[in-house]
């Protein structure tokens, strides 16, 4: 009774250097691929989200010129609704109403573009880390 194998459990400290040992063979998903490989993949992943990014600052742009109604003769502005449109241009028409442009309106296409392509670039980046 006294070495706590007659009560059924186990003694203090029992199994500890076994654990700490299968802690330190078990390999971690990171170091089973190459260090090049990692660096790559970083890369293709700053890349996803920089243009993410950049399609995200121009749809905000659009988004805030079309809630103040901005002049569409303006050159900035007819420069970021010509650059932004093929990026909307997937979801007009999603809603009943069309686009007047020079007039204030809740531009919702914008934001719903924003958003799907906000997914679409943590998806991409996510099926990079997938494990082999």
């Amino acid at each position: 009774m006294a070495n706590g194998t007659q009560t059924g459990r186990m003694p203090v400290g029992h199994g500890v250097a076994e654990v700490q040992q299968v802690h330190q063979q078990a390999p971690a998903v990171e170091d089973s691929v190459p260090k090049q490989m990692r660096k790559v993949r970083r890369n293709i992943a700053s890349i996803v989200w920089y243009l993410c990014g950049v399609m995200v600052v121009l749809l905000a742009f659009r988004f805030v010129l079309e809630l103040l109604g901005a002049n569409p003769v303006n050159g900035f502005v007819h420069f970021i609704y010509d650059v932004s449109y093929p990026l909307v241009a997937p979801f007009l028409g999603m809603f009943g109403y069309t686009v007047k442009y020079g007039v204030a309106w809740l531009d919702l296409y914008s934001a719903i573009a924003a958003a799907v392509y906000l997914v679409v670039a943590w998806g991409i980046v996510k099926l990079m880390y997938l494990p082999r």
